[in-house]
């Protein structure tokens, strides 16, 4: 073989490997476009996983959030609405014994007219305690005061539940006997005075007892206002003749006792 044909031989030759190391090449470029593509396409699907993920994850924090946030308002309208009924509440207490104070026995007492069926008879009893002005003359407001809380406390004890037992002012007690008449009203007076008389309260080595005086009225669920006040005018009209007949005494008004066909002891 010629010199010249070898040559051509060797050209050749390193023209066949050249081919192949470039195909080879090209294969390897090609693997690693498609690794590529691959490797952005699971980022891809990645990335979107994420989004939703984080899409799921704000979704479910505005829930929450917003679960909270009405929770937290609803509580802060409980507090607010509670704050509210413990001032009304307030307003219509005697911060001393506890009782319904004037506005809040009113209140009281329009309230059981308004759920009362008409014709349903209710009963004042207003309560004038006897011998309480040596009590603060002598042994002080502080004792006064201790004094008008167990008084209070004996009060509510002779009465039921469902009555309406106020301390409209000083030592002036007044209760709305809830479906009794007057002569029902009477007895439970009587109790009430007989309570206070056995009652003694001791106050700085002294022991003082009392008396009281109670004047008895009857007024009707389904009638005018002007009953009310005519009640209210009759027992203590009622309440002040049983001071001038000698205290410790239970009067009945005597147009309350005639409405009802009884006729009212001179004194009880």
């Amino acid at each position: 073989m010629s010199e010249a044909l070898l040559e051509q031989q060797r050209l050749f030759d390193v023209q066949r490997e050249l081919a192949l190391e470039l195909q080879a090449l090209a294969q390897r470029m090609q693997q690693q476009v498609q690794a590529d593509q691959q490797r952005a396409l699971e980022a891809q699907r990645s990335a979107e996983r994420i989004v939703l993920m984080l899409g799921a994850s704000l979704f479910a924090l505005g829930v929450a959030i917003g679960v909270a946030v009405t929770r937290l308002v609803a509580r802060a309208e409980r507090l607010l609405l509670l704050d509210k009924e413990r001032a009304e509440a307030a307003a219509c207490r005697d911060p001393l014994t506890g009782l319904y104070n004037r506005h809040g026995f009113e209140q009281a007492r329009e309230l059981l007219l308004r759920a009362s069926p008409n014709g349903t008879p209710h009963s004042l009893l207003l309560i004038d305690r006897d011998h309480f002005k040596p009590v603060n003359d002598t042994a002080g407001h502080g004792a006064g005061d201790a004094l008008l809380c167990r008084l209070a406390q004996l009060l509510r004890e002779q009465v039921r539940s469902q009555d309406i037992v106020a301390r409209l002012g000083g030592d002036e007690f007044a209760v709305v006997l809830v479906g009794l008449d007057a002569q029902r009203a009477t007895d439970v007076g009587q109790r009430i005075r007989d309570a206070v008389a056995d009652f003694s309260f001791a106050w700085g080595g002294r022991t003082f007892r009392l008396g009281t005086s109670i004047g008895v009225a009857t007024f009707v669920a389904g009638q005018a206002e002007a009953a009310w006040s005519q009640a209210l005018k009759a027992a203590d009209e009622a309440c002040y003749k049983a001071k001038r007949r000698g205290r410790g005494q239970v009067v009945v008004g005597a147009a309350a006792a005639a409405e009802q066909g009884w006729t009212a002891p001179a004194s009880a």
